[in-house]
C-alpha cells in the first residue's frame, strides 16, 4: 500500500520589516501579559490561507504568484482589537486604504484558475500579536505604526508542540507607484 502523497501547509504573506517589528514590540511591551505571545520572528499579515497544498503543485502556485503584478502600497496599524471565539489579539488598520485589498484581490485571481477558491469576505488588515485571549482588546493609546508594504511572500506552515515555524517558498516585489 502506498502512503498518500506529501503536503505542506501554505499562505501568501507580508512580512513586517525589522523597524516595524521593533515599533511593534515597543507596544506590545506596554501591553499586560496577554495569552500566548506570537513571537517577533513569526509576526506577518496573511494576505490568503491555502491549506494543505500538495507537493506536486506547489510549483504551480510559485509560477503563478511570481507572475502577479500589483502596486507597492503603505498601511497604518493603529487600532487593537480581538476576535474572541478565536482568541486572537491582533494590531490592525482602522482605515484600510485599497492597497491590501488589491493585492487580496489580484491573489485570488492569479490562484482561482488553480483551484483555489476566492475569498468572499472583505480584506481586513491584522497582524496576531498574541493567541489564546478570549476577552476584549485592551484600550490603550498608541502611536501608530507606518508599515511601507513593497514584497510579498509564499510561505510554508509547520505546526508542532511548539507552535508555528515558517519558511518562506518564494518571495516578489510589489511595483513602485
Amino acid at each position: 500500500m502506498s502512503s498518500p502523497p506529501a503536503r505542506q501547509r501554505l499562505f501568501v504573506a507580508l512580512w513586517p520589516t525589522a523597524a516595524v517589528v521593533e515599533s511593534i514590540e515597543q507596544l506590545r511591551a506596554r501591553l499586560p501579559p496577554l495569552g500566548r505571545r506570537v513571537p517577533s520572528a513569526n509576526m506577518h499579515l496573511t494576505v490568503k490561507f491555502l491549506g494543505d497544498v500538495f507537493d506536486c503543485r506547489v510549483s504551480e502556485c510559485v509560477r503563478a504568484l511570481a507572475a502577479m503584478r500589483s502596486s507597492a502600497f503603505e498601511i497604518r496599524l493603529d487600532c487593537l482589537g480581538s476576535w474572541r471565539r478565536s482568541g486572537i489579539l491582533w494590531l490592525g488598520s482602522s482605515e484600510d486604504g485599497p492597497g491590501p485589498a488589491d493585492l487580496a484581490r489580484r491573489i485570488d485571481e492569479c490562484l482561482e484558475p488553480l483551484g483555489f477558491a476566492c475569498e468572499r469576505r472583505a480584506f481586513r488588515t491584522h497582524l496576531t500579536l498574541a493567541r489564546k485571549f478570549f476577552s476584549q482588546a485592551p484600550k490603550l493609546n498608541f502611536e501608530s505604526i507606518q508599515w511601507r508594504i513593497d514584497r510579498f511572500a509564499l510561505v510554508r506552515s509547520q505546526l508542532d508542540s511548539r507552535g508555528a515555524r515558517y519558511a518562506t517558498i518564494g518571495d516578489w516585489p510589489l511595483t513602485r507607484r
